[in-house]
């Protein structure tokens, strides 16, 4: 008889993934599964052992991953592959401002402009620190940068305007007053405003004064920072009532309304508010003799 020896020395067929790459998912790296697999020709099936394991955290860069399986006879089938981890994930940037704007969009004190930075791969490397704006203009830009330590870098720009100059205001009268300070009219009081930075926001309308002495009218001016200036036009004086004029004669008249001697005649003129600035009589002669 011939005695046949049966023996078994191939290996397990391993089956592996190809070379895997994933996106980091934090500055530890990645949870990275896989699946590997290996059949023998005479026990079928067999068990996979890979280091590191699937589902393992891979660090950013690139881990090779050793993965071996043994048939029931000793033969060992061994392979690799590479798990590369990285992040083309820029960070994100976002800014706040203190104070923040008015309704207007402006501000009219320093503003500080401060950037946070978040980066859900690597991790941040830098970020802009706070810049405090103290100089007026309009629209000036602030720029912030988020950079991780993979090198992926991102930008944010914020624009800030600033007024600390208050508006001007001047006011002016019509009519103007005569040589003795007074008007016998009304007098309205216009006020004109100016602003170079964020622009005139209100400015005081106009305002009609009737009869007083030493009148005034304060107007007031804002500008779309809410810087505010006032200005007041003082000492108006409007009489737009006649003096009143009275006369007395000595002596009286008879019952017949007549003199036989002479008369004197005194006029008196009194006025409450501008004051008398002449007196003048104008029908005749103040003194004369009856006929």
């Amino acid at each position: 008889s011939v005695a046949v020896t049966v023996t078994d020395t191939t290996p397990p067929a391993l089956t592996l993934p190809a070379n895997i790459t994933a996106e980091a998912t934090g500055p530890s790296g990645a949870a990275v599964p896989y699946t590997a697999s290996a059949t023998d020709a005479v026990d079928g099936a067999r068990p996979v052992a890979c280091t590191p394991a699937s589902g393992s955290t891979f660090a950013l860069g690139a881990t090779t991953v050793t993965c071996s399986a043994s048939d029931t006879h000793g033969n060992t089938s061994t392979g690799s592959f590479t798990v590369k981890v990285q992040d083309t994930t820029p960070p994100t940037v976002s800014a706040s401002r203190s104070p923040g704007p008015n309704a207007n969009g402006w501000n009219n004190t320093d503003v500080v402009v401060s950037f946070t930075c978040t980066d859900g791969g690597s991790g941040m490397a830098a970020c802009s620190g706070p810049t405090t704006l103290t100089g007026d203009g309009a629209g000036q830009k602030v720029t912030g940068t988020a950079t991780d330590k993979a090198g992926n870098s991102s930008f944010f720009d914020v624009f800030v305007s600033i007024d600390k100059t208050p508006p001007t205001i001047t006011g002016s009268r019509t009519p103007a007053a005569n040589a003795a300070g007074w008007n016998n009219s009304d007098v309205t009081v216009s006020f004109t405003c100016t602003d170079g930075g964020s622009g005139v926001n209100t400015c005081s309308g106009p305002t009609t004064l009737g009869e007083g002495a030493s009148q005034s009218v304060t107007g007031a001016a804002t500008d779309k920072a809410g810087n505010t200036a006032s200005a007041t036009v003082s000492s108006i004086n409007v009489d737009k009532t006649a003096p009143m004029t009275t006369a007395a004669q000595t002596p009286g008249p008879n019952p017949n309304g007549w003199n036989k001697t002479t008369v004197s005649v005194t006029l008196v003129a009194t006025d409450s508010l501008s004051g008398v600035a002449v007196t003048a009589h104008t029908s005749g002669p103040l003194i004369g003799h009856a006929a």
